[in-house]
C-alpha cells in the first residue's frame, strides 16, 4: 500500500499533509518542554491528530484499488491489443489529411482552370476599352434625364409581380423609364394582365420556351431566369438599365438616387444596399457593402450602362458554384468595369413566396 500512496494520491494533497505534519512536528519541538521524553509525547500528540484522516485516506485506496480490480482483463487486454493498431492507423490518418488538402488545391485549380475558360475575361475588357471610346458612352454621362430601361425576367409568378415588383417601378420618383417585363416560357395569364393595365412605358416579351436548367435544386436557384434577363437587356431602348426580380422591389427613389450617382462619379454601373427580408428571422437586414463582395452583392440594387450589356448572365455559373448575380458581377469587376456604391437601401428582397408585413 505505500508504493501505491505517491502514485493514487494527487500530488497536491501529499503537498499539503507532509505540510501539516511538519508544521505541528517544529510546533511541539520549540516549546520549552523539560525533557525529551514531555517531546516525544508531544509529538506522538501531533500524530495521533492526525491519525483519522490518514485512515480515512487509507480506506479511499482500498476502495480504489477494489474497483480497479473488478475492471475485466478482457477489457484491459483489449486496450493493450488496440494499442498498437491505434499507433499504426495515426500516420495514415495524417497521410490521408494531407491528400485531402492536395486534392482541394487541385480541386481550386480546377475551378480556376474552367473559370478563366467560361468567363472569357480578355475578350470582356477588349470590348469595355472598345465601348468607352464609342460616342454613345460619352453622351450617357452628358444626360441628366435619360431613358431608364428597367429589366424584369418572371415565370409564372403574376401575383406578386404585381402587387410588389410594378407598383414599385410604377412608383418611381424618376419619370423617363420603360418597364421590359420577359417571360421565361410563362403558361399564365401574366401577358392577360399586363394587357389590362395600359400603360405604354411596359412590354411584355415571353420566350417560347423555358430556359434549360440543371436538375439539382440548388444549381437551378443560381442560374433559373438567365435566358430570360440576358433578352430583356438586349430590348432596353435606355441609356441605363436597372434590373429587378419578379418577387422584390425597389425603393420610391431608387432610379433617382443609381442615377444621380452614376453620373457624379462618371461609374459604368452603380449600386446601393438591400433590404433583406427571410423566412427564418423577424427582422429584415441591409445587405450591401463597397466594394462588391459575394454574398453582399444583388444585381436588383445596381443600375448599368446599356454601353456594356454585352457582359451577360451565364447559364453555366453553377459549374464554378456562383449564383448567376454574382458571377456577372466577379467579371465586370475582373474585366475593370468603374463601380460606384450609394450608401443607402435602394431596393427590398424576399424569399419567393413572401410578403411584405
Amino acid at each position: 500500500m505505500a508504493s501505491a500512496l505517491p502514485r493514487l494520491v494527487p500530488a497536491r494533497l501529499r503537498r499539503d499533509m507532509r505540510a501539516r505534519i511538519e508544521y505541528i512536528v517544529r510546533s511541539a519541538l520549540a516549546e520549552p518542554l523539560g525533557n525529551l521524553e514531555a517531546r516525544l509525547e508531544a509529538v506522538a500528540g501531533a500524530i495521533a491528530e492526525i491519525q483519522p484522516q490518514l485512515n480515512d485516506l487509507v480506506a479511499s485506496l482500498d476502495a480504489l484499488e477494489k474497483t480497479t480490480a473488478q475492471i475485466p482483463p478482457q477489457v484491459i487486454a483489449a486496450q493493450g491489443a488496440l494499442a498498437g493498431p491505434v499507433g499504426e492507423v495515426q500516420p495514415k490518418l495524417e497521410d490521408l489529411r494531407g491528400a485531402t488538402m492536395q486534392i482541394r488545391e487541385r480541386v481550386d485549380q480546377v475551378y480556376a482552370a474552367v473559370g478563366s475558360i467560361f468567363d472569357g475575361i480578355p475578350e470582356l475588357r477588349s470590348q469595355l476599352l472598345a465601348a468607352r471610346v464609342n460616342a454613345d458612352y460619352a453622351a450617357a454621362f452628358q444626360e441628366t434625364h435619360p431613358l431608364i430601361s428597367v429589366r424584369v425576367a418572371t415565370y409564372n409568378r403574376g401575383d406578386i409581380l404585381f402587387d410588389r415588383t410594378i407598383p414599385s417601378v410604377l412608383g418611381q420618383t424618376y419619370d423617363k423609364f420603360e418597364l421590359i417585363i420577359v417571360g421565361d416560357g410563362c403558361d399564365d395569364d401574366t401577358a392577360e394582365r399586363v394587357a389590362r393595365l395600359g400603360d405604354a412605358r411596359i412590354e411584355f416579351v415571353d420566350m417560347p420556351l423555358r430556359g434549360i436548367y440543371p436538375d439539382d435544386p440548388r444549381h437551378r436557384w443560381m442560374v433559373a431566369g438567365s435566358p430570360a434577363m440576358n433578352l430583356g437587356a438586349q430590348l432596353a431602348k435606355g441609356t441605363w438599365i436597372a434590373p429587378i426580380d419578379d418577387d422584390d422591389e425597389f425603393s420610391p427613389d431608387h432610379l433617382e438616387v443609381l442615377l444621380a450617382t452614376a453620373l457624379a462619379g462618371r461609374f459604368e454601373v452603380v449600386y446601393g444596399k438591400m433590404l433583406a427580408f427571410s423566412r427564418e428571422a423577424a427582422d429584415a437586414v441591409e445587405v450591401g457593402q463597397y466594394p462588391p463582395s459575394h454574398g453582399s452583392w444583388g444585381l436588383q440594387a445596381a443600375m448599368y450602362m446599356t454601353a456594356i450589356r454585352f457582359f451577360e448572365y451565364d447559364t453555366r455559373s453553377w459549374v464554378l458554384e456562383e449564383p448567376g448575380d454574382w458571377n456577372l458581377c466577379r467579371r465586370m469587376l475582373e474585366a475593370g468595369v468603374r463601380f460606384g456604391f450609394a450608401d443607402r437601401i435602394v431596393t427590398r428582397i424576399y424569399p419567393h413566396g413572401v410578403r411584405a408585413s
